[in-house]
Formats: structure tokens, C-alpha cells, sequence
């Protein structure tokens, strides 16, 4: 007998390790899973920095005064350990690109000096989805797609199910599958947080 699953081909995804909230611990399995399983693409769904200084409610806040540097460094070392094969930024990432075009110079500069040290932890070949848009910012492997998340909810894993088909995501920092009410059945994963 033929061996059916020949031509299949092996994938992970992780997402939300937020920087300097990253777990050692979950980030070294998931570095020895990689090892093991030798998957044909390694996917990173995004939030792989947390960038709090940077939030919208940031000012004024004890946020402000968060550690940046300490948080990109444990993003990107993450990053540079775990080279991925397709990258997708998170809400968290995000706030850097629209930083980058701010009224303050001083923020534009420093956002868009950590854009450029982002494209150089990359891994040569790595396809970066640099955008976080619910229209666009995903990627179609096989029958599902893989994107950050978007919606959010006691039911947001069920909510990308019924919007998206079958989808993986990180976004919701909780380990969860679950069925879309629609007549294909579709189911979506979410794969949970990495942080501490």
C-alpha cells in the first residue's frame, strides 16, 4: 500500500509572545517543538512585540515609561530564534507603522528606527505581512487561513469561524477551537499566548 500522506506537508504557528512579556519557558518549547517537528513552514500570527508605550492610552499613564528597548530586543531574539517563514503583525505591532507617520518627529523617527531593526531580524526569505487589515492582512495555507485575529469576545474564536471559514489565530490569548454556525462547517483554532 502507498504511503497516502506523502505529499502532506507540516506547519506550526504561534503568535502573542508581546515582547518583554514573553514566558522563557513557553518560548524554549515552542523553539524545541520547531526542532523536532521540522515543519515545512514556521508561521508567527503577530504581536510579537508588545509596544505599550505606544498605545493609544499610553499618555500620561505609567505605560509611557515602559521599557522599549527590553521589549524589542526579547521580540526580535524571539524572532531570530524562531525564523519564521511568514510573518503577520498583531494590533500590538502595528501601533509601530501608524507611529511612524505621527505629528512628533521625535515618535515618527523612533517608531520607523524600530520598523527597520523589525526587516532586519527577519530571516532571508521571510514573507512579512506588514499590514493589519481585516481585508488583507492573512495568509491562505491549504483549505485554512492564518492571521493575526480581529475580533474579540467570549465567542471571538467562534466569530472568525463564522467570518473568516477555517482560520487559525492568535489574538485572544486562549488556548481554543471552535465551529462556525454556517453550512460548511468551518472551524477556527486559536493558539493562545506565550507570555507569562
Amino acid at each position: 500500500m502507498a504511503n497516502v500522506n506523502k505529499q502532506w506537508k507540516r506547519f506550526m504557528a504561534v503568535g502573542c509572545n508581546h515582547g518583554y512579556w514573553a514566558d522563557p519557558t513557553a518560548l524554549e518549547a515552542v523553539l524545541k517543538f520547531k526542532q523536532r517537528w521540522k515543519p515545512h513552514t514556521a508561521i508567527h500570527l503577530g504581536d510579537y512585540v508588545d509596544t505599550t508605550s505606544f498605545r493609544a492610552g499610553a499618555k500620561g499613564t505609567n505605560d509611557e515609561n515602559t521599557d522599549l528597548r527590553l521589549d524589542m530586543k526579547m521580540g526580535l531574539d524571539f524572532l531570530r530564534d524562531y525564523r519564521p517563514d511568514i510573518l503577520l503583525n498583531g494590533n500590538h505591532d502595528i501601533r509601530l507603522w501608524n507611529a511612524a507617520s505621527h505629528h512628533n518627529a521625535i515618535i515618527a523617527e523612533c517608531a520607523q528606527s524600530l520598523i527597520d531593526d523589525i526587516h532586519e531580524a527577519l530571516p532571508k526569505g521571510c514573507l512579512f505581512i506588514d499590514t493589519y487589515d481585516i481585508q488583507k492582512s492573512f495568509i491562505k495555507l491549504g483549505d485554512a487561513l492564518f492571521m493575526h485575529g480581529f475580533m474579540y469576545s467570549e465567542n471571538g474564536v467562534r466569530d472568525h469561524a463564522e467570518q473568516f471559514g477555517k482560520c487559525v489565530i492568535a489574538h485572544l490569548h486562549r488556548v481554543q477551537s471552535a465551529p462556525g454556525r454556517r453550512a460548511d462547517k468551518p472551524t477556527a483554532y486559536c493558539g493562545g499566548f506565550l507570555g507569562d
